[in-house]
C-alpha cells in the first residue's frame, strides 16, 4: 500500500496543508467552544481534586486521575480552558494521522483526506463536548506518537533510534495507565511496523552504516513494545484497584467469553443493547452516517436549523472544495487501480473493527449515534474515515473524464465534512443547553438554601435529566459532587428523582448503570419546577408527595437511556 508519485511534494506542501487542517477543525468548534461546560462524571473529578481527595496510583486508570490533576490545578472550574486543550488534540489528531500515512508514502490524496475527514465525523461526537473523555483522546494521540516514533526508528541510526524509541516507549506506557480502548492498537502498530519493514527492503532505501535497514533493529523495536505493553498491564492488574464494571460480568470466565462472542453476531441486538455487536456497529457508523446523512440533515433543517450553522457549513464548504480540488487536480488517478482501491477499503474496515476488539473482553459499549456512549468509537472512526476514501477514489477509477473525477472527489470529501460539521454543531446545542440548565438548577438550588446541613440527603425533582443527547444530571455522583463543590461540604449525599426510583419502606432507590443506590429517610427533596423544599421522613410522606406532584411533569421529559440520552434523529 505505499505509492510513489510522479509530482515531487515539496515542503512547503505540507505545511500547507497542515495550516489548512488546523483552519478547518478550529472553524468546525469555533461556535461552541466557549459555551459548553461540565457535565456527569466531571463534576466528580472536579470535587475530588477540590476536596484534594484522591489516592492516584492506587486506581486502575492513574495517569487518567492525573490529567484531571493537571486540568484541574491549570483550568480550575472554567470550563473553557479544558475544552481549547482538547482542541489541541485535535490538531495533533489531524497532524500525526498526516505524517503517518505521509511516512507510508502513501498518495497525497489520501494523507490529506483521511485526516481531514476523520475530523469532522459524528460518529464519536461526545469527544468533543464531555471534559471527562478527553484523557481517552489524549490516549489515541499517544498511540499516535508511538507508532510515528517506531517508524522513525527503523530509519535512524542508533543514537537517535534510542531516543525515538524511548519517547514511543514513554506514549505506550502512560496510553496503557491511561484508558484501555488503544490497548489492541499497540498490537496492530506491531504489525504495520514489520509491514513498513518489509516495504523499506522491497524499495531499497539508500542507507548506509548504522541506519541500514536490518531484521536485528526490527526485533529490538517489536520486542521493546511488546514488553513495554506487558510491564505496563502487569502493573495495572496486580498493583492497582480495578473496577468491577470494568469486567463487566460476575459470571465464571468461560461463560462470560461465550456469550461475549455470542453477542458479536447476533441479529437480534436492539438499538439499546450492550456489548460489542458487527451488525449494530455497521449500523450506527455506515448506514446512521453513511447511507442515512442525508435524511440526518434533512431532520436537522426541519427540527433544528440554526443559522450560525448554516453560515458558516458555507464557508467550510467553499475552503474544503476549493483546496482539495487544488490539490487533486494535480494528480494523476491512473495510478489507483481496483487492487489499490481494495487494499484502501479492506484496511479501513479491519482498523474500524479493530478500534471495538477491546470490547471483545468486555460489556461496555453502547452504539449510539449521538448519546455519550460514542465516546469510545473514535478509534474505530479512523477506520471509517479510510474506508470512505477508499469506497470514493473506487468509483472516481470507473470515471474516466479527469475534470469530472476531480470534481466528484473533491465533492465527496467536502460533502462528508460539512455534513459531520453540521451534525456535530447541531448536537453541540443540546450540550450547551445542557450546561445552562446545570447552571441555573445549582443557581435555584442555592438560593432556596443557602446552607445545608451536614451529611443532607437532598433528591432533585422536576429537572429532565437528559436534553437531547445531552446530560443535565441523571445520577448520584454528578449531583452530589456539584453540590458538594458548592456548599464545599464533602458529606453531602444527592441523587435524581426519575419515573424508576424505587419507594421502601425504608428510603428511596435509586439505579444507574446496573447499581442500586440506597438513601434513607430524613430527605429533602427539591422540586425545581415549583422551587419548593419538602422534608421526607417515612413512606406514608413519600408516597403523599408523590401523589400529589407527577415527577415527568406530563411528559414535558421525553424518555431517555444511559449512554444514549434522548433520541434526536428517527
Amino acid at each position: 500500500m505505499i505509492f510513489s508519485e510522479k509530482i515531487k511534494i515539496r515542503q512547503n506542501d505540507t505545511f500547507k496543508d497542515i495550516v489548512f487542517l488546523i483552519t478547518i477543525i478550529l472553524l468546525s468548534r469555533i461556535l461552541f467552544l466557549f459555551s459548553i461546560g461540565f457535565y456527569s462524571d466531571d463534576w466528580t473529578f472536579l470535587e475530588m481534586y477540590y476536596f484534594n481527595d484522591q489516592n492516584i496510583w492506587q486506581n486502575y486508570r492513574p495517569i487518567y486521575l492525573l490529567c484531571w490533576q493537571f486540568f484541574y490545578s491549570v483550568f480550575g472550574f472554567s470550563p473553557d480552558g479544558y475544552h481549547l486543550l482538547n482542541t489541541f488534540l485535535f490538531f495533533l489528531d489531524a497532524i500525526l494521522i498526516y505524517l503517518i500515512l505521509k511516512k507510508l508514502k502513501l498518495h497525497r490524496i489520501i494523507y490529506l483526506s483521511i485526516p481531514l475527514i476523520f475530523i469532522l465525523l459524528p460518529n464519536y461526537s461526545t469527544i468533543h463536548f464531555w471534559p471527562s473523555v478527553f484523557p481517552n483522546h489524549f490516549c489515541l494521540v499517544l498511540f499516535l506518537c508511538s507508532f510515528l516514533f517506531d517508524l522513525k526508528a527503523l530509519e535512524s541510526d542508533f543514537p537517535k533510534l534510542l531516543i525515538w524509541k524511548l519517547i514511543s516507549v514513554i506514549a505506550i506506557v502512560v496510553n496503557v495507565l491511561t484508558y484501555e480502548l488503544f490497548l489492541p492498537f499497540f498490537y496492530l502498530s506491531l504489525i504495520l511496523t514489520t509491514y513498513y519493514f518489509k516495504q523499506l527492503k522491497i524499495n531499497n532505501v539508500d542507507l548506509t552504516g548504522d541506519k541500514k535497514i536490518n531484521v536485528k533493529k526490527l526485533i529490538y523495536l517489536l520486542l521493546t513494545n511488546f514488553l513495554s505493553l506487558k510491564i505496563a498491564l502487569v502493573y495495572k492488574l496486580f498493583f492497582t484497584v480495578t473496577s468491577v464494571r470494568m469486567l463487566g460480568s460476575e459470571t465464571s470466565l468461560s461463560d462470560h467469553f461465550k456469550w461475549l462472542i455470542v453477542n458479536v453476531f447476533r441479529l437480534d441486538y436492539s438499538e439499546y443493547d450492550y456489548g460489542f455487536n458487527i451488525k449494530q456497529s455497521l449500523l450506527t457508523n455506515f448506514y446512521e452516517y453513511g447511507l442515512m446523512l442525508p435524511d440526518k440533515l434533512l431532520q436537522v433543517y426541519n427540527y433544528y436549523p440554526d443559522k450560525g450553522i448554516f453560515f458558516l457549513s458555507l464557508v467550510i464548504t467553499f475552503i474544503v472544495f476549493g483546496y482539495v480540488y487544488r490539490v487533486v487536480k494535480k494528480y494523476d488517478f491512473k495510478i489507483f487501480n481496483l487492487k489499490t482501491v481494495s487494499k484502501i477499503t479492506i484496511a479501513g474496515v479491519i482498523i474500524f473493527f479493530w478500534g471495538y476488539s477491546i470490547f471483545l473482553t468486555n460489556y461496555s459499549i453502547a452504539f449510539t449515534p449521538t448519546g455519550i456512549g460514542n465516546r469510545v468509537s473514535i478509534g474505530a472512526a479512523i477506520g471509517v474515515a479510510i474506508t470512505w476514501v477508499g469506497l470514493i477514489i473506487g468509483i472516481c477509477i470507473l470515471i474516466k473524464n479527469d475534470k469530472f473525477r476531480n470534481i466528484f472527489f473533491s465533492f465527496s470529501v467536502t460533502a462528508l465534512c460539512v455534513s459531520g460539521f453540521i451534525i456535530i454543531n447541531t448536537i453541540s446545542s443540546f450540550w450547551i443547553k445542557a450546561s445552562d440548565s446545570e447552571n441555573e438548577v445549582l443557581k435555584e438550588i442555592k438560593n432556596s438554601m443557602p446552607v445545608l446541613p451536614d451529611s443532607t440527603i437532598l433528591m432533585l425533582d422536576g429537572v429532565c435529566s437528559y436534553i437531547g443527547p445531552a446530560i443535565v444530571f441523571e445520577s448520584s455522583w454528578d449531583l452530589a459532587g456539584a453540590l458538594r463543590i458548592a456548599y464545599s461540604n464533602k458529606n453531602l449525599k444527592a441523587d435524581i428523582i426519575t419515573p424508576t426510583l424505587g419507594i421502601t419502606v425504608d428510603g428511596f432507590i435509586t439505579s444507574m448503570y446496573g447499581e442500586d443506590y440506597f438513601y434513607p429517610y430524613n430527605i429533602l427533596i427539591y422540586n425545581y419546577y415549583q422551587k419548593r423544599v419538602y422534608r421526607i421522613n417515612n413512606i406514608k410522606e413519600a408516597l403523599d408527595y408523590f401523589e400529589s406532584v407527577d415527577s415527568n411533569y406530563n411528559g414535558i421529559c421525553p424518555e431517555g437511556y444511559e449512554a444514549h440520552g434522548i433520541k434526536i434523529f428517527w
